[in-house]
């Protein structure tokens, strides 16, 4: 992860962080979860408050008992639910945790939150923000990263805006 310039915009855009090596959690999670894709391991994104990891669901034939959450950006460790609650008390949440933070939830959510994440940058950084553009950036970034791993380059994905 990119510890050092986290709210840096280039840790959102996927072609960015694959070409840097480093990102925030949701774009590395984003990008693990396409390699474990390709590798035949389906993992859920999971939307938890201050970070974002995957899972690897229960399961009663080949996973494991319970679930289990995948840190991209802590590079890669399994954590348990309870680990997950005492990483929340260790950076200060008091609230009351939520069963539905531990649940996969849907690629619009993913997009949502990255998009979210690129406006509350833009606008810490005091620029007006232009979602309409974040999104059309996000889109071909997400395009450029599909393309590129799949083995082949469509110009239309390499543009930048």
């Amino acid at each position: 992860g990119d510890e050092d310039a986290y709210y840096n915009p280039q840790n959102s855009f996927l072609s960015d962080v694959l070409r840097r090596k480093k990102g925030i959690p949701i774009s590395l999670c984003t990008l693990l979860a396409a390699v474990c894709a390709r590798l035949g391991v389906t993992l859920g994104a999971v939307s938890f408050p201050m970070t974002f990891h995957l899972v690897l669901p229960a399961s009663q034939e080949l996973g494991p008992e319970h679930p289990l959450y995948i840190d991209a950006f802590g590079g890669g460790v399994i954590k348990s639910r309870d680990e997950m609650v005492a990483w929340l008390r260790a950076h200060n949440f008091t609230g009351a945790v939520q069963p539905h933070w531990f649940e996969p939830c849907a690629s619009g959510e993913v997009w949502a939150r990255m998009l979210r994440n690129l406006v509350g940058i833009a606008q810490q950084q005091g620029q007006r923000p232009n979602p309409e553009v974040l999104q059309l950036r996000l889109l071909a970034s997400m395009l450029a990263t599909a393309s590129t791993a799949s083995g082949h380059q469509d110009q239309t994905a390499q543009v930048r805006l």
